[in-house]
């Protein structure tokens, strides 16, 4: 939908919905691993493992923190609206007092899709997971689509898509919590206090939830804060339009490392290390070549995606090289990331809180500098580089530490092996393609279609993993 956004509301208006989104991000640290907190209680309680009066009074203290924090935060960004808009963005076109109703509507609207959150958890802890994802479908529907017919029939301007949002956040907390106390919270009366044991057993276990959300929300979300202070709004559009389409290489890792962090669990439980080693190693391979074939076509093919996306030439050219790069950064993060599922799977996940710390304290200032330096485009450079350090300098500590003896092979047979020949074919086409000129959408989309073909081929090729599985389904069909 985003290039229909950009097509009614323009480039500037879209930079808003950008800062929507950032600011949101940061809004949810206030969350303090609470939310994920309850889902575990509210399971708990479905299992027996909790009582109901003990649950109730837990869900009473909590929604009072949740609604204190969210009138508290709403009205901090309400109050500093005209800050936002006169000192904090650089609104270029944009009629100023048009951003500062923007804003105090994206501020109410926040607060109340913060409070949806905690009721989700509840949902999710009760595994009402049918209802939810169907629910979670029709808000988005609502959200991002049914706007349009308002653009065409009232309007398209910056305050009307935000009205719009907020009163989408208020009918998604109205039926949230009117499905909990309907479905799931106890009717029983919660009398007396809430346990201190019970609090600080949750306590505890939501601090350490906090830490890591707090840490990856400063990581994923700083380049945005500094970037929404230092560009136009039109810039800072276009900046988070590549963010959200290189946003898609972790999208396709996802199946993949959610099938997978059970099994080696699995796999550590019965002390079957040679299988478990086996399976982190195929499934990094299945990642480097489904998530890299990604990450390079978008790297190579940058500026016929935007263009094939939103039809726009100019915005093309302008965002292609932030997608290229972020792109990259995510293919890299998405390798990266396997080290941390053995550890999850070995129970013990002090290395990766103590690299994202050191990551963290080395890219905070590069961020700083790089976006105040050289903008959109320096963010988008130390987001990849930040993510090739940390996949060739922090990786082989973690495997010297959890799967010893591993490193060398799993760089040289389960990355190396597939990402070379992938970047190679990847340039050679690009090349290719610059013979040929491109005078339309058709004909861009088709140049990365055949790009990605080329390039996920050469990495199956590649791949011992890969190639043996397929050799073994043809040979399964041809007996069968």
């Amino acid at each position: 939908m985003v290039p229909v956004y950009i097509r009614y509301m323009g480039i500037s208006a879209y930079g808003l919905v950008g800062f929507f989104a950032m600011i949101q991000a940061w809004f949810n640290l206030l969350d303090l691993g609470l939310s994920p907190t309850i889902s575990r209680e509210t399971s708990r309680l479905v299992a027996g493992g909790l009582s109901a009066p003990t649950y109730k009074r837990l869900v009473n203290v909590m929604e009072i923190f949740f609604c204190l924090t969210a009138i508290v935060g709403a009205t901090i960004i309400f109050l500093l609206s005209s800050y936002i808009s006169y000192e904090w963005l650089k609104v270029g076109s944009l009629d100023v007092e048009v951003v500062v109703i923007s804003v105090q509507l994206m501020s109410v609207a926040i607060g109340f899709r913060w409070c949806s959150g905690f009721y989700r958890g509840i949902v999710s802890g009760a595994s009402r997971l049918v209802w939810l994802s169907g629910f979670n479908s029709l808000i988005a529907t609502l959200r991002f689509v049914f706007i349009v017919p308002i653009f065409i029939y009232i309007g398209a301007s910056a305050p009307i898509f935000f009205l719009y949002q907020l009163a989408i956040a208020g009918f998604e907390l109205v039926v949230l919590i009117t499905y909990c106390y309907l479905t799931i919270i106890p009717k029983k009366d919660a009398q007396g206090a809430l346990d201190y044991e019970d609090l600080k057993r949750v306590l505890k276990l939501s601090s350490g939830i906090a830490f890591t959300s707090i840490v990856w929300a400063i990581v994923t979300q700083t380049d945005k804060l500094i970037l929404s202070k230092y560009i136009a709004l039109a810039d800072y559009g276009y900046f988070t339009l590549a963010v959200m389409a290189a946003g898609g290489v972790t999208i396709v890792s996802a199946p993949i490392t959610s099938a997978l962090i059970p099994k080696l669990a699995e796999l550590e439980a019965v002390k079957n290390y040679k299988k478990l080693i086996e399976t982190y190693r195929n499934s990094t391979q299945m990642v480097v070549v489904f998530s890299g074939s990604v990450a390079i076509t978008m790297a190579f093919q940058a500026k016929n995606l935007l263009y094939t996306w939103t039809g726009d030439a100019e915005l093309a050219l302008a965002s292609s090289g932030i997608l290229a790069l972020y792109a990259l950064g995510n293919g890299m993060l998405a390798i990266a990331a396997f080290p941390y599922y053995l550890q999850l799977a070995k129970g013990d996940v002090r290395l990766h809180i103590y690299g994202n710390v050191i990551f963290t304290i080395i890219y905070l200032p590069a961020i700083i500098y790089f976006s105040f330096r050289w903008g959109a485009i320096g963010a988008s450079f130390i987001w990849m580089a930040m993510n090739l350090i940390t996949l060739f300098a922090w990786l082989p500590l973690v495997h010297n530490q959890f799967a010893r003896g591993i490193n060398t092979a799993w760089y040289l047979e389960d990355v190396f092996r597939m990402v070379i020949p992938m970047i190679i074919f990847g340039y050679l086409y690009s090349l290719l393609e610059n013979n040929f000129y491109i005078s339309n959408r058709l004909e861009s989309s088709i140049s990365i279609v055949i790009s990605w073909v080329v390039i996920f081929s050469v990495g199956v090729l590649f791949s011992k993993y890969l190639k043996a599985e397929i050799y073994k389904k043809i040979r399964h069909v041809y007996h069968a």
